[in-house]
């Protein structure tokens, strides 16, 4: 008895427990550290593989913009070769300049460089009518004033619409030069105002042809100015 209590004493059997805790300590702390190196290395798996893949996909993204440049280039480039084409195309169509008077097509020759009107363009009287429009029109194309009312014949008949052969269009007794310039009454109506009156009427009872009532001052001494004007260039003419 006294032999097998010595083989297991309490100290035998506390230093196997302690040993088998320290053992268990050791091999937790190992698989710790093999589990802290796996998550390790499935972290620089994982890295890798994402620069991997923004490696790729920044590729992709440079190969596609790449092309929309190219594309970009391409068409511009053939935009520029039919602007080309067409305005070649342009010039070789383009027909040499033309005038319109009453409806004739006149040819424009070119000597120099200088456009060179034909002769049926011509104008004697420098009056602002051709001398083909003069003859269409019964004017004298020597005369730049055919009616002699001091109106030219080109303002007579592209400006304010009159007769050119009548001094007096509407028949009231006053000039086309004075119903424009010097009483501002209307030369297409006899009755400016259209108060049932003629202008000539008015005019010499003291009425205004263009408005109500009595001649103003101020209408009195427009219309003196416009006379005065008149008899200077009339003077001017004479001499």
């Amino acid at each position: 008895m006294g032999e097998i209590g010595k083989d297991f004493l309490p100290e035998d059997i506390f230093a196997e427990v302690e040993t088998d805790a320290q053992n268990n300590v050791v091999r937790k702390n190992d698989q710790n550290i093999e589990n802290m190196l796996e998550e390790e290395n499935e972290a620089n798996i994982n890295q890798k593989k994402g620069k991997n893949f923004n490696k790729k996909h920044i590729s992709k993204t440079s190969k596609k913009l790449f092309l929309l440049v190219l594309l970009f280039v391409f068409l511009l480039g053939i935009l520029f070769v039919f602007i080309d084409v067409v305005a070649k195309l342009g010039i070789k169509n383009i027909k040499k300049p033309q005038n319109n008077v009453n409806n004739v097509v006149v040819p424009v020759t070119q000597v120099d460089n200088k456009l060179i009107e034909s002769p049926i363009l011509k104008d004697s009287d420098h009056d602002g009518l051709t001398d083909i429009e003069e003859k269409a029109l019964g004017t004298d194309p020597n005369n730049p004033d055919t009616d002699g009312d001091g109106i030219s014949d080109g303002d007579e008949v592209k400006k304010y619409k009159t007769n050119p052969l009548n001094p007096d269009t509407d028949g009231d007794g006053i000039s086309d030069y004075d119903e424009i310039f010097i009483y501002k009454t209307n030369p297409l109506s006899s009755d400016t105002d259209g108060d049932g009156y003629r202008d000539l009427d008015e005019i010499n009872n003291g009425y205004n042809p263009i408005g109500v009532g009595k001649m103003t001052p101020e209408y009195l001494n427009s219309v003196a100015i416009a006379k005065k004007i008149k008899a200077e260039m009339l003077k001017a003419k004479t001499n």
